[in-house]
Order: structure tokens, then sequence, then C-alpha cells
């Protein structure tokens, strides 16, 4: 049985807690109490006490450690360090909340569960408080109806943050296992049933609770609880998961269980709730109880409020998102503010036929939408990156995510058509998705929405032909023989949808009409060759035939998702704007790896601008000028015509080195995320790679890959190099991006948690396997250095070379393997002096760095501005890192989205950068900028830029060089 400890600067509270704990769990429990100072009454943590509670609650199941704050924290890790190896058992601190914690750490330790389970249910534990006062607490395990399915739909949208995503569904289902409190994903009938009234006061809370799991916990079975009213049942062996139930007087429990004691653990809950679960019975009138805390209805349906549509000459002001200049009429996608990124109206009413076939219906819609993500994945990848197109993958795994699909199939079953069951889903789990607290997750919504659209498209092409056609999709699906396939996109401009059918059954991809708004030149936009797919293709589409031959046009949307943004064609496109969004969404990313220029967040009143307005879009300023003047469009005409011209140039002399005018040079490499963006790299000029990410090697496998599989790849990258530097970045992986094979406890704050170098040092064979392959290449004559991502302190590079050593006994291999950090946190650019006697280079993240410096969440759009371009403060952070490293004889790169930035190039080679990595369609611009100035003048830019006000005074800097 797993231990607990107590530690607390008061020995009067550690021992409150503690008499609290043992009253919900029992006496047999090993629960300690490590609380105040060998002074009587005194205030304050003693390792020492700390230590020898530990060694009378552990067993081998091992010991969780509760702490109160400041100084329990350090007592406790100190404490462990004494305790040593040979401990008896494992130990884990956990940051739970110290009375809740304990409590729910308690019933479950004393219910049998394992450490992780433990750990898990004190994590979780403020649910318990939340579900009472209705104030939700995020990952703390289940919530309320109907936010139930949010956990589900939270680790799929962590996985889709990341510009490396995982298996959403994959991660779930792990987070369900390492969580007893998660949703059963049984759909098998029970062995047995039974509903409880709540018929105690106060209703299902903490103590009642605790009775309820030890009932349970007695007998062979898998017993699930949830409310009658509806939300997803919990384990009745989880506090935190029946606590958050929110179980109330009045309210009624449906019970069900399966296992050899199903009946009499059904039995016995009877007994219990009939005794009011330990509490007595009461009536409503004895004690009315407050309203369920209810999650909004926030509908798909955008609403848009401005004032007036922008007048000629007005300019708007947002972010830049990608550079460059376009002058052409606006063209709406998806026709503006009734159709949009944000959502679509419900699909049309539809009488539905029986549960099997609609299910058919939604199976082979699923189907055609994910035969559409994988082509745009394939396309992006093809014209942008690997790296890129993993924006796809969190789609792909949506379409699995249980968060969608158990409600959809359920509401089939309950007689609803599969187009309005799949839409109710995405409905629900989008506005879950808006409301949760974190930002990042929040803007996850439009991925729902986007891979929502693209089923529903394709379900209304199916349904308006029954679902049937010989040898492919109707209405948009294309194919032959027994299956065919196409590419499904959103019901917008961006992409259209398609059919995929086998044995003479298929889903076509006809628009509907619940997407008939869409307007009618959008199909004119989207990529050459994919109008067999274009949404207005099916049966509902406008009768009007759009123009075959318009003009190239500016396109707004409300907010551009990575589906639209792979349908783009950048030959009839000539530039985005939207009215949300950052410059670090998805759809951003997408744009400047096509080479499209866009501004984002520009406000809602952009949605007013009318279709063949003409609009004047400045990527860089981050501003649209609505029906410009003739001598500002001429003045940009000229400014566009130049930047062209210096682009071909750029391309001309790719291959050539950048050196400046005085004869610095500046290696310049590119970032990687597979064999073929090697490839594309060394066709784009890149002398070298400054930053592989290994992710892609964890991606969409339930194995960890093994050091002969790591061997294999990166031998492939390095040989596509043909002796060309490389430098790997070990896994970067994390609670805001889990991998399938790596399952990980949701955590309060994922970017300040257990990611990069922190969790391979927690897994230290992890990281082994990943140090024997990478010396493995080197030992075969590859130029390969290391790179530790996230890295904070000098213990965690010692500790990183202790392995190093350690893999090089193993393996064999003395041939020379260079170990540098990212430099993303500013402890490591502050302390850069003191860590560079210890590592070989640095590289600096600035995407990170940004993001920590400004205290600015990336997926935030609202603070877009904070995280776009040479912040001065960002770069005094790169200044003195460099001054660190140089005193040390250590160089230092760039790897973030910055030294992709001409003009921010200019900048850090002025401060003393000498390699920059990035993207590699953007090589040729970044080399041309640095081969037109000299670096005297760059360094006096640099320094200059020190001390600029803002990031547009910065960037002006170097601007005037160039």
């Amino acid at each position: 049985m797993v231990g607990i400890v107590v530690v607390s600067h008061s020995a009067g509270l550690a021992d409150g807690v503690v008499a609290l704990a043992r009253e919900m769990a029992g006496p047999s429990l090993r629960l300690e109490a490590a609380g105040g100072f060998e002074e009587e009454g005194a205030l304050g943590t003693d390792a020492g006490r700390v230590l020898e509670a530990v060694q009378r609650a552990m067993s081998a199941d091992g010991v969780l450690v509760l702490m109160d704050l400041g100084s329990a924290l350090m007592s406790a890790e100190f404490a462990v360090e004494m305790l040593g190896d040979d401990a008896g058992g494992p130990v884990r601190l956990s940051g739970a909340p110290l009375v809740e914690g304990a409590v729910a750490a308690a019933v479950a330790a004393a219910g049998g569960a394992s450490l992780d389970e433990v750990a898990a249910e004190a994590g979780g534990a403020l649910a318990m408080k939340a579900a009472q006062v209705g104030d939700p607490v995020p990952g703390a395990g289940d919530a309320p109806a109907p936010a139930a399915s949010a956990a589900s739909a939270a680790s799929s949208a962590s996985t889709a943050s990341s510009a490396s995503a995982a298996s959403a569904a994959s991660a779930a289902s792990a987070a369900s296992t390492a969580d007893p409190s998660a949703p059963a994903s049984d759909p098998s009938t029970p062995d047995a049933r039974a509903e409880l009234p709540v018929r105690n006061k106060i209703g299902l809370h903490a103590r009642p609770a605790a009775r309820f799991v030890a009932a349970a916990r007695g007998f062979d079975a898998d017993v699930r609880v949830g409310k009658q009213s509806g939300g997803d049942p919990v384990s009745a062996r989880s506090l935190t998961g029946l606590v958050s139930l929110g179980a109330r007087l009045g309210d009624t429990l449906v019970v069900t269980a399966r296992g050899p004691d199903a009946a009499e653990a059904v039995a016995a809950l009877e007994a219990l709730a009939a005794d009011g679960f330990g509490d007595g019975v009461t009536t409503a009138a004895d004690g009315p109880t407050a309203p369920e805390p209810e999650v909004s209805d926030i509908s798909l349906t955008p609403r848009y409020k401005y004032d007036a549509p922008p007048k000629s000459g007005d300019v708007l002001a947002g972010v830049a998102a990608s550079a460059g200049v376009a002058i052409g009429p606006a063209r709406r996608l998806g026709g503006g503010p009734d159709r949009c990124a944000s959502g679509a109206g419900p699909p049309p009413a539809r009488a539905a036929g029986d549960a099997a076939a609609e299910r058919a219906l939604l199976d082979h819609a699923l189907a055609a939408a994910r035969t559409a993500i994988e082509h745009d994945r394939d396309v992006i990848a093809a014209r942008a990156g690997a790296a890129e197109a993993e924006i796809f993958d969190a789609h792909l795994a949506l379409l699995d995510d249980d968060a969608l699909l158990a409600p959809a199939r359920a509401a089939i079953d309950g007689g609803q058509a599969a187009e309005t069951a799949w839409h109710h889903a995405t409905e629900h789990v989008a506005a879950v998705y808006r409301a949760l607290p974190e930002p990042l997750l929040a803007e996850r919504a439009t991925d729902v929405v986007d891979v929502g659209r693209r089923v529903l498209a394709a379900l209304a092409g199916a349904a308006s032909v029954g679902g049937r056609s010989a040898g492919g999709g109707s209405a948009g699906g294309s194919g032959s023989g027994s299956t065919g396939s196409g590419s499904t996109g959103s019901a917008s401009a961006g992409s259209g949808s398609a059919g995929s059918g086998s044995a003479g059954t298929g889903a076509g991809g006809g628009s509907g009409s619940s997407v008939a708004a869409a307007d009618s030149t959008a199909g004119n936009i989207r990529r050459r060759g994919d109008d067999k797919h274009s949404p207005l293709a099916g049966p509902s589409a406008p009768a009007v035939a759009p123009d075959k031959h318009p003009p190239p046009a500016i396109v707004i949307a409300d907010e551009l998702t990575p589906a639209d943004a792979a349908g783009l064609d950048p030959d009839r496109v000539l530039g985005i704007v939207t009215a949300r969004g950052s410059a670090t969404a998805h759809a951003a990313i997408l744009a400047r790896a096509l080479g499209l220029p866009a501004v984002v967040g520009l406000g809602d009143a952009v949605l007013g601008i009318a279709d063949a307005t003409t609009l004047l879009l400045d990527g860089e300023a981050g501003t649209v000028t609505v029906d410009p003047d003739p001598a500002l469009v001429a003045a940009a005409g000229e400014r566009r015509e130049r930047d062209r011209a210096s682009a071909r140039a750029a391309g001309a002399r790719a291959h050539e080195p950048a050196i400046t005018t005085d004869g610095t040079r500046i290696e310049v490499f590119a970032n990687l995320g597979s064999t073929a963006d090697a490839r594309r790299a060394v066709d784009a000029g890149a002398e070298g790679v400054g930053l592989l990410r290994t992710e892609f090697l964890f991606l969409d496998r339930a194995a960890l890959p093994s050091e002969d599989e790591q061997t294999e790849q990166l031998t492939e990258i390095a040989t596509v190099l043909d002796g060309r530097p490389l430098i790997v970045r070990t896994l970067d992986a994390g609670a805001d991006k889990p991998l399938p094979a790596l399952p990980m406890a949701p955590e309060q704050n994922p970017f300040l948690g257990v990611r990069g170098i922190r969790l391979s040092l927690a897994r230290p064979e992890l990281l082994a396997t990943q140090l024997r392959a990478a010396l493995r290449v080197a030992a075969a004559g590859h130029p390969l250095k290391l790179m530790l991502p996230m890295v904070a302190t000098l213990s965690e590079i010692t500790a990183t070379q202790d392995l190093l050593q350690r893999a090089r006994a193993e393996t064999g291999v003395d041939a020379p393997l260079p170990l540098g950090i990212m430099v993303e946190v500013p402890a490591a650019a502050l302390t850069a002096a003191r860590l560079a006697p210890h590592v070989d280079f640095f590289s600096i993240g600035t995407n990170d760095l940004t993001q920590y410096t400004m205290a600015a969440e990336r997926g935030d759009a609202r603070l877009a501005a904070l995280l776009d371009g040479p912040q001065p403060a960002v770069l005094r952070l790169v200044h003195e890192t460099v001054r660190g490293a140089t005193a040390h004889d250590r160089w230092v790169g760039v790897c973030g989205e910055l030294a992709g930035d001409p003009a921010a190039a200019v900048l850090l080679a002025g401060l003393g950068v000498t390699e920059l990595s990035m993207a590699p369609g953007l090589i040729a611009a970044v080399k041309q900028a640095l081969r037109s100035v000299s670096l005297t003048q760059a360094r006096a830019a640099a320094i200059a830029a020190l001390d600029a006000d803002s990031v547009d005074a910065a960037r002006a800097l170097a601007r005037a060089l160039l």
C-alpha cells in the first residue's frame, strides 16, 4: 500500500491534515506527519523529520509526499536525496493542495491504488471543492456534466497546440490510465445497474464520497457512477471523480458494475445510499441545494459587432503574420460574417434512418475526412516542410477522439441523423475548448470546428444521395473500383470535400445547405487541380457558376483554419487578412511557409469589407489599407516589385555563403523535422542543420522508438546532408505536447512543467537511448552535435553529461559529440557565463525565450504584439548570452522564428550570433540581407536596438540598413 507523508511549517497543521485524511481512509494506511521544528511551536520545516516520516511510511509500493509551501519543498527534496538508492520504494513529491490532496490521496491509497494513481488523485483534488462552489479547476479529473468530456478534449487540444502534435486519442487514453477518475469507455452492457437517489442534505461531498469509495473498493468489480441528468460516468474508486460530479440533494446517481462481484457491489452501494451515504436522510424542504453549475452553451454561429464597414482610405492595424506586400481585390472566404472559420449553423433537418445506417454514414464521412486531412498534410509537407505539416496530425487525432465520437454515436442511437449528431458533438466540444482558461487550449477550438466541418461536408453529400455510389464517393468524391477518395476540406474557400467508398458505398463531399452560404467565387482561390473536390460540387451548391478566370485576390476570413491555408493556391491568392488569430497560430505559420503575405487580428471591422474592394496589405507593418489612393498603390507596387526582384536575386545566390560586406561569414542553417525536410534544406541552400526536432521519431506510435530505429533515421538525414553539420535536439516533449508512447499526467501549466530536458532526466533511459543512437551516428563519421532543450540549471547539464559518459561506455564509441544547450529560459541567458565552461555551444530558441521573457502565452491572440519581432528585452538576453559564451570561446546560434526575419537576422549578427537556423524557405532572403550590410553597421544597429523603446523601433534600425 502506498504511504503518504504530509510536510508543513506547522506541526499542528500537519497533524490535523493527517487526522482528517485518516478519518476518510481508515486506520490501516501508512500516513505520517512531518511538521515544524524540534522546538515546540516553532514554524518551519526540518529535512530530518521529513526523512524519518518517509522511512516510516515506506513500502515497496512507494510514498507520496505533500507539502505546504516554500522551504517545505526544499526540505522534502533534501530528505529524498538523503534517502539514497536503497530507500525500499519510490518517492514522489506532489504539488497537490495540501489538505484536499492528502484526503484524495489517502482514500486512493487505502483502495490499493498505485503510486501513479494516488498522485493523480491528489493532483486533481481541487475539483472536489470546485464542484461544490461552481468554480471549475482545469486538469482536475472529471468535471461536472456537461464538461465531463473536456478531459479528453483538453488532452487532444494540448496535442494540437504544438508544431509536433501527437495522437490526441492516444494521449487521452493514456491520461485515463493514469487517472482513475477518467470516464469509462467500455460500451458493453453492465452486469448490474441501480439508480441511487441522493438523500443527504449536503450531497456527495468529500466525506460521503469517501464512504462510497470504501464500499466500492471491497468488491471485484469495475463500478462506474454518473448523474442521471447527464454527463460521463466516473470510477467509483475515485474520490475526486465522485465529488466532481457535483451530486446534490434531489439528484439521482446511476451506478453500473461489471465483473464477478458486480451485483454485490451495487447492492452495497444501494444500502449506503439508503442511509444518505452515512450522513442520514433528509428532505428537500430541510435544505434546498444550490443549482448545479452549468457550462454555457456557446454557439458556434458567430455574432459580429462593428459599427460600420471601413471607408475608403481607412487603415486597419493588426498583427504582422507573414511579410510581404499585396495589392488586389478583396474576396471573403466562405461568404463573410455568416459563414466563416469560427463555425457554421446547424445542418438542415433530415429524417434519420435506422441507427446502423446513420452510424455507417458517419463512419464513411470520417474516412473521407481522414483521406482529405492526410492529403492536406502531404501537400503542406511537400510545399512547406514536415514540421508545418504536423499541424494536421492533430486534426487526424480529433477524428478518433471519444469526446467527439461517443456523444455523436450515442445521439445517433437515440434517433438523430448523423449530421445533426455530429454537429451537436462538435459544437459542444468546441464550446468546452473555448471555455478553457489556458489560451492555447482555447484557441484549439478552431481545429475542432475545422475537423467538424470536413465531416459535415462529407455527410451532406452522402445524405443527399442515400450514401451510395458506384465505386466512389458521391457529389465530389472520386474513385475507381471499390474505394473512392479525395480531398475533404473545410466548407469554405480553402479546400473541398470528397467521398470515400467501399463496395459501392461512399460518403461524398457536397457542401449541403449547411454550407450553402459559401461564396460563389470561393472555389477559384483553391489549389489548381482540386476543383473536382469543391465543396460547391454537391447538390446544394449555388446555381450561379463562378467566374472561371477571376483575378487573384486578397482573402478575408474571420480566422483561417489550417485546412483553409493548405487549400489556398499562391498563384490565385495574393495575401491573407483575418479578424482573429495570432502570429504563432497554425494558419499564420503555414502562411509564412507558403510565402503568402498575411495580417491577422484585425478585428471584426475587416469582415465588413465588400468583395472586390481594393486592399493594400503590408505584411511587415501589420496594416491593411481599404481602397487606397492611386499614389499609395503606385508606391506599394514599386516596393512590391523591388521585393520580388530582390527575392529573385536572393534565390539565384541561395547556395552562396552569407558574408557581410566587411568579410564576416554568418552560417545560415535550416530547422528540420524529417528526412524530406533535409532534402528541401539542401536544395534551398542550407549550410547545415541548426535544429533537428527528434519528436518526429516518436509521433503516431504506441511504443518508443528503439536505439536501432533512431540510429537509422539519424543516419539517413546525415547522409542526405552530405557532410553538412547536423545539430540534433533531444526529445522536447511534455504535458503541453504529449506523445502516445509517453503518457503524462495533466499539469496546471504545462509550459512551466516537466518538459524538455526535465522530462528526459526524469526518464533517464529515454535520454540514454537517444544518446547511444547519436554516438553511433557520430562514430560513422557524420558531423553530429547534440543540443538539450529547456535547460535552466547547471545540474541539468552535468546530469546529461554523466548519462553521455555512461552511453559511451555502453557503446564503446569515443568519437567527438559536441554537447550544447538551447537558451529558451531567461535563467539560462542570465547565467550563460556560468554554463559556458560546461557546454560546447549555445542555440537560442527565441520563440520560447520571448514567451517566457514577455510573460505572454504564444497561443493567446490578445498578446500577439508582445511576441512579434525583435523585442528589446529579448535582444538584451541574446546579448547577455553572447557575452557569457564568448568569454569562454563558445559560439552562439539562434534557431527560433526570429532567425528567419531578415531585419532581425541583421540585429542578431550584430549582437555576435554566428549561426542562424530557420525554415528552408527563408534561407535565401536572410542570406541576401546579411550580404548587404557590414558587421560594423549591424553591430551599431544592434547596440542601439538594446535601448529601443519598442519592437518597431528596434526593427526600424535594421531596416534602415537594408
